[in-house]
């Protein structure tokens, strides 16, 4: 095969699969009306005028890669802050290695269903 045709096929697979995940987002957004309850596993960020204003950056066309990334990290990070929030932990003190006492938290137990923080942009 030359490298022409796997270039090829290669395109034509990563056309195919971002059309699908176009899709799949489109039946999300669709899923959900705004009357219905969501479910009590469900927890969503408090929004901000911090957050609204990310929103508002990672939506716009104009917005260059690297402001998109900055704020995807930024948000990302977030969303595994406060997943962690959710996770139980008590406290505990432990050595620096500057033999310096620290308080801090460490997890009582094994994380007993997933913690997945999912960002979903609408893509309509």
């Amino acid at each position: 095969m030359t490298n022409r045709n796997s270039d090829m096929i290669t395109k034509y697979i990563q056309r195919a699969l971002l059309n699908e995940h176009i899709v799949a987002l489109r039946e999300l957004n669709r899923g959900h009306g705004t009357d219905e309850p969501l479910s009590a596993n469900i927890k969503v960020l408090k929004e901000s005028n911090q957050l609204k204003g990310m929103h508002t950056v990672l939506h716009d066309r104009a917005t260059t890669r690297e402001e998109f990334v900055f704020y995807f990290d930024r948000i990302s990070t977030l969303l595994v802050e406060r997943a962690l929030d959710l996770v139980h932990h008590q406290t505990a003190q432990v050595e620096t290695p500057q033999v310096v006492r620290y308080v801090g938290f460490k997890l009582t137990r094994e994380v007993e269903q997933p913690i997945c923080p999912t960002f979903v942009i609408n893509v309509n």
